[in-house]
């Protein structure tokens, strides 16, 4: 990354899916505030704000078969207040301390790749219903709906006081034809608005969305 506030470094995640991928396109800064929790070592929740912690986390984009992306707005409910009413094409949310994998067990080397990819996957489950269209049934997995799910790089923009806090890494998910997706949370708003990789990219759109689009997509 450079010293530009929107930041974004698309990697060959699938060809190089190592943690060294990640580590090797941050700055030295970076990379000693990088940290996966809301909370400190003592359990304690971190102060709103607090720019010694660069917290990293999965931001999950979702296609029909022919290329649509999924949008929804954010609503009053939702758990980051300062991005309510925004449109997005983005889902997930902060890693847990469950998600946490080590590099050897009992270790205290966290496993990034490991450790990102299993919070993406949780945070499909508990954020979104797959339905199958054709037999009238959800799905509550992604093994049928989803026919392939790749990392496609990092955004951190540091333009606005959410983006300067958090790194993202960017997955795209495809679903198979027939399958569409429905928000479990209430917070979502005026889901299901298919739109193209270019319309993605108007001012309508949280900047993580226009960023993905226009270097990730």
């Amino acid at each position: 990354f450079g010293d530009h506030p929107a930041q974004v470094k698309k990697i060959e995640f699938d060809k190089h899916l190592n943690d060294n991928a990640v580590l090797a396109a941050l700055t030295v800064r970076q990379r000693q505030h990088l940290d996966f929790k809301d909370n400190n070592d003592h359990g304690e929740k971190r102060p709103a704000g607090d720019r010694n912690y660069l917290q990293l986390l999965p931001y999950l984009i979702v296609r029909d078969y022919q290329g649509k992306v999924f949008t929804y707005s954010r609503g009053k409910n939702g758990g980051e207040s300062r991005l309510i009413g925004d449109r997005s094409a983005g889902y997930g949310g902060h890693i847990e301390v469950n998600d946490l994998m080590y590099v050897e067990a009992g270790g205290a080397v966290p496993d990034l790749i490991n450790t990102v990819y299993g919070s993406a996957h949780r945070e499909l489950v508990e954020e979104l219903e797959f339905i199958d269209e054709i037999e009238g049934v959800s799905h509550d997995g992604t093994a049928k709906a989803v026919t392939t799910m790749e990392a496609v790089g990092l955004i951190y923009d540091t333009s606005n006081e959410v983006g300067h806090l958090h790194l993202g890494m960017v997955f795209v998910l495809t679903l198979a034809e027939g399958f569409t997706v429905k928000p479990r949370e209430e917070n979502v708003t005026e889901h299901g608005r298919l739109v193209s990789v270019a319309e993605l990219g108007s001012a309508e759109h949280e900047n993580w969305t226009q960023l993905a689009a226009r270097y990730l997509l």
